[in-house]
């Protein structure tokens, strides 16, 4: 005699025009949206960081780098603390965690408090980064999981075009504090809705990762010569595209002084 099982909907995975489906995609695409939108809030704002504390256009940059730098530390950190406490929760206290240390910091009485502060930020916004695939493919469908994938990546896109716009604009109207600040409210607007719409985990089981087994991996993977230079690529082409838009502004605005 044979068995079947067969999944029902509330087991299955999430398939396209599901509502489940829709709101994981909304969730997602607002994670994206927030993170970015936090990571290069600094940007637009180099020159007037620079001016406002009396620094060089390199030290203002670091209002950037440091953030995007410690993120990339942090994400493998991050994603084994996904694997005991839960994709969602991880998740949630990173937007939370990134959209309270982006409020405060528009307070920072010294660049020094504001690298500070970016740092913590940059810790904190990890999360998503590191967890949001895992949980898409264990949360939807295998037909459907690129779909919902693009429009992550989509959300990270535009987040960090947003990013550089809400505070330009802004700018333009007052101080670089309230600029900040604007991007601030933005990043906790669309946190609130990505916490607000995500289902929570239905295939995600709980696990204990030991930190031994991590940094084996890591060193396993760091032996290995073409993923050494597939992570080499993605410095050098990420750092370049970074670098060149911190310091474009400061070309701009060099010229149009001439």
């Amino acid at each position: 005699m044979t068995m079947t099982t067969t999944l029902t909907g509330q087991d299955a995975p999430h398939r396209r025009g599901s509502p489940g489906y829709a709101r994981i995609t909304v969730a997602l695409f607002a994670a994206g949206l927030t993170t970015f939108i936090s990571m290069y809030s600094t940007q637009a704002l180099l020159p007037a960081l620079a001016q406002g504390f009396a620094v060089p256009p390199g030290t203002a940059a670091l209002a950037v780098s440091v953030t995007t730098g410690v993120l990339a530390l942090a994400i493998i950190p991050a994603s084994v603390l996904s694997e005991r406490f839960g994709r969602t929760t991880v998740m949630v206290w990173s937007a939370v965690l990134s959209c309270a240390v982006g409020l405060v910091l528009p307070l920072s009485p010294t660049i020094e408090w504001l690298l500070v502060g970016r740092v913590v930020q940059g810790l904190a916004l990890a999360g998503i980064p590191a967890v949001a695939m895992a949980y898409l493919a264990e949360e939807v469908h295998g037909r459907d999981l690129g779909a919902a994938m693009g429009r992550y990546v989509a959300g990270t896109t535009i987040g960090g075009l947003l990013g550089r716009l809400i505070p330009s604009t802004v700018l333009d109207m007052s101080t670089w504090r309230w600029a900040m600040e604007a991007s601030a409210v933005a990043a906790v607007l669309l946190a609130v809705v990505m916490a607000k719409t995500m289902p929570e985990s239905r295939f995600f089981r709980p696990k204990r990762v030991s930190w031994g087994t991590v940094t084996a991996n890591l060193v396993l993977h760091l032996r290995n010569r073409d993923l050494k230079a597939l992570f080499a690529l993605g410095f050098i082409l990420m750092g370049g595209f970074v670098s060149a838009y911190n310091f474009l502004g400061f070309r701009l605005l060099a010229r149009r002084s001439i």
